[in-house]
């Protein structure tokens, strides 16, 4: 987070897309190198990418379910990784079934980063994040909509009490 500062010149977003860009750089350089050396270089900035992408990103998203009220959607999130990991298994296993060398996984495993990347870079540049807003009300709204059913529950108890009903 001290990179993430409001008194510096980088906001989130520019953090999130350059570390979103390094990763897929990174993963495409993976399959154009052969020395070991070359390859823990890559490696090492490839997790610092990972994990800016990571922290950043859900920073991002985590705002915007703060901002509508429903902080169960953060759970969700997280089912993302589970995802990621078996898309990539199950692309490594049939390009290894399908007869591709090491070198040209990485290569198509970063072609599929780059079209994964697309539904990313709409909702993050173009939407400004408020394409999965749609839908939800703000915490204010939802803050009011939560106080008006327990006022009706509670007016509803008490003319139950009375044997009257509204």
């Amino acid at each position: 987070t001290a990179l993430i500062s409001s008194n510096l010149f980088f906001k989130e977003r520019d953090i999130f897309l350059f570390a979103l860009g390094l990763s897929i750089i990174t993963t495409a350089m993976m399959g154009l190198t052969e020395t070991t050396l070359m390859m823990a270089i890559i490696r090492f900035l490839a997790g610092i990418a990972s994990a800016l992408t990571l922290i950043v990103g859900t920073s991002l998203i985590f705002k915007r379910f703060d901002i509508s009220g429903d902080s169960n959607l953060k759970l969700a999130h997280f089912c993302g990784f589970g995802l990621g990991i078996t898309i990539s298994a199950l692309a490594v296993s049939s390009t290894t079934y399908y007869g591709f060398d090491w070198s040209s996984q990485w290569l198509l495993m970063a072609l599929l980063c780059c079209i994964l990347a697309v539904p990313i870079l709409i909702f993050v540049l173009y939407l400004g994040g408020s394409a999965i807003m749609v839908g939800f009300k703000s915490k204010e709204e939802n803050k009011l909509n939560k106080d008006e059913n327990k006022e009706r529950y509670f007016l509803f108890i008490i003319n139950k009490n009375t044997n009257s009903f509204t």
